[in-house]
This record gives C-alpha cells, structure tokens and sequence, in this order.
C-alpha cells in the first residue's frame, strides 16, 4: 500500500513539472513571436525618410488628408520664428537640455489674443468723448463700431455709448491706463487666449495643401485621358478651396494677435460710483451721505418740476375758481328758486284758510 502511495505521488509530482516546464515554454515563445512581430512593424513602418515604406506616391500626393506635414511645418516654423535666436539654438542643440529647447521654441510661436472690456462712468460726457478720441489716436488704434443713446423730446434719460476699439496688442496695457486716467472704471476685465496650437496646426495643413496642389498639377500635365484629368481637375478644386480657407483662417489669427479688441460700456452720470468703504465707520458715512444726496436730488427734481409747471398750474387755478363761483352762483339760484316756490305754495295755503 505505501508503494502504491509512493508511486501515485511521484506519478503526480512529474506531472507537475511538465506542466510548469511546458508553460514557461509558452511564455518564452510568446515573448519572442511578439519581439518579433513589435520589431518586423517598425521596419516595415518606418523607412529612412521617416515615411511608411508601403506608402506610394499616390498617397504621399493626398498627405493633405492627414497631418503627416504637421510636425515637419512645427519645425520649420520654429526655425523661422527666430532668425538669429532660432538658428544658435539650432546649432547648440546638443549643448542645450531638451526641455529648454522646447520651453524657447515654444515662447517663439506662442500666438495670444488679447482683449478687454471696461464699464465707464463719467459727470463730463463730451470732454470724455473728445480726451477718448485722442487716447485712441495716440495708441494707434481706431474704432471699430459705436452706437449712442441719448435723450429725446418724450423720454429724457442721461447718455450712454456701446463701442468697440481695436488697439495694437503691445499698446493695450496704456491704452486702458489713459482712459482710467480720464474717466471712472466701475468695472474692467482683461482676457488672454493661447491659440498657438491652433495657428500651427493651420500653417502646418497649409504647407501640406501647397505640396498636395503642386503634385497634383504635376499629375495634371501628364494625364492622358479624360477620366484622370476629371478627377485631377477636381481634387484640384478642392484643395485650393481648402487652401484658401486656411489662409483665411490665418489671416483673421494674424489680425485678432496684431490688435486687440477693447468693448466699452460709457455712462454719462451726475455723481460717479465712489469705491466700496473698508471699514464699517466708512461704510455708515458713505450710505448716509447718498441718502443726503437722494433727498437733495429729490427736492431739487421737485423744485424743477414745480417751476416748469407754473403756467399749468395757473391755467387749472384759474379755471378751477371760475367753475367754483359759477356753481355756486348755480346753486343759489337753484336754491332761491326751490325758496320762492315753497313761500308761494305756503301763502296760498293760508290764503285759502282765512277765506273759510
């Protein structure tokens, strides 16, 4: 019996090993097809102009399809960004950390939209109109749209302006000083967005349309039939659509880094907003004195309104004293009228009695 055991556990042992053997096999088999396969994928993808070997011309032709462009224009953008700072950085690459490289290519390119909007509160409305035009010429900019509201004979409101300036980017930061310097700011936000991915992107595809076009006007001359010169004819048109786009898109990019785009809110006002009180001694001061200046303002609209409407008044005291003495003059007649039929009917009666 304890042979049969001895056997049995023996018999079990070695099957357990040629299992483990056999699945570290497998592993190692495993390993290798995918070293392989991981190997056999990175030369078949890449060749030595950085550009999968199964790619044919035709392909390489529509590259605008895709952005294998992109980081060749990046490059090349950055190269000439900077004359003199991006070629000695070229060349002392090696010497320079990589992560330096990037941080100053990446300052080179970065491509910021600036723009602000201030709410304007002013006692002087035309002496701000005229300092603000001047501010504006100075800076180097010009308006861009304006639109006023004013006071009319049926509605009598104070003045307000909506406008929008373009001021050169470099030239925001005085020009916003000038008009704070002239007028109350109540209100002032400054807004910064990074479309530097965007504009390479942009420059990128449109190298890739420009290569795409002249390959296809290479393919263009040596068509033969008809079909081919259809179909070349139209990816033509569509390219060059799409170029024209992009350079279009660029363009507005260019205009909206070169000037910044300043929204203003102006508001004529017979006393401006004075700032919040720090202190609770302040702040009691401050709500007092407005409350003074509510009462102040409401007697003086009084008074205003009062005088201007004299000649009405007069005219209504007038005709109401003329009604008042005509009814009552009405009135008594009716009332000695009433009296005198009462007296009448009264001695008739007793006329009547002494008769009997």
């Amino acid at each position: 019996m304890k042979k049969t055991n001895g056997k049995t556990k023996k018999a079990l042992l070695i099957i357990i090993c040629a299992v483990l053997v056999a699945t570290l096999l497998l592993g190692f088999c495993s390993c290798g097809t995918r070293v392989l396969e991981t190997k056999a994928y990175d030369t078949a993808e890449t060749a030595e102009d950085g550009e999968p070997r199964y790619v044919s011309e035709l392909s390489r032709v529509s590259m605008g399809e895709n952005y294998g462009y992109a980081a060749k224009a990046l490059d090349d953008s950055a190269y000439e960004s900077t004359e003199d700072g991006g070629k000695s950085a070229a060349r002392n690459s090696d010497s320079m950390p990589k992560s330096d490289y990037k941080q100053t290519a990446d300052a080179a390119l970065r491509k910021l939209i600036r723009d602000a909007s201030m709410d304007i509160e002013t006692q002087k409305y035309d002496e701000f109109y005229s300092a603000l035009g001047k501010a504006i010429t100075e800076n180097g900019g010009y308006v861009q749209s304006s639109n006023e509201h004013g006071s009319n004979y049926n509605y009598s409101q104070s003045r307000s302006m909506d406008l929008k300036v373009r001021i050169p980017a470099d030239n925001l930061d005085a020009f916003i000083n000038s008009v704070s310097s002239i007028a109350t700011v109540t209100a002032k936000s400054v807004s910064v967005r990074d479309v530097t991915g965007d504009y390479i992107d942009t420059e990128g595809r449109i190298k890739a349309l420009e290569t795409e076009y002249d390959a296809l006007l290479a393919i263009l001359a040596k068509a033969d039939t008809v079909a081919d010169l259809i179909t070349v004819q139209n990816r033509l048109t569509e390219v060059n659509a799409e170029l024209e786009s992009c350079k279009s898109r660029l363009k507005n990019y260019d205009d909206l880094i070169a000037y910044s785009t300043v929204t203003m809110q102006v508001y004529e006002v017979e006393r401006v907003t004075a700032p919040e009180p720090e202190t609770f001694g302040g702040e009691v001061l401050g709500k007092l004195k407005d409350n003074l200046i509510d009462i102040a303002d409401a007697a003086r609209a009084f008074a205003v309104w009062f005088i201007s409407s004299l000649p009405d008044i007069i005219l209504l005291a007038l005709f109401g004293t003329a009604a008042f003495f005509i009814g009552r003059r009405v009135i008594r007649k009716r009332k000695a009228k009433k009296q005198k039929t009462f007296d009448k009917y009264v001695n008739s009666g007793k006329t009547e009695e002494n008769d009997k």
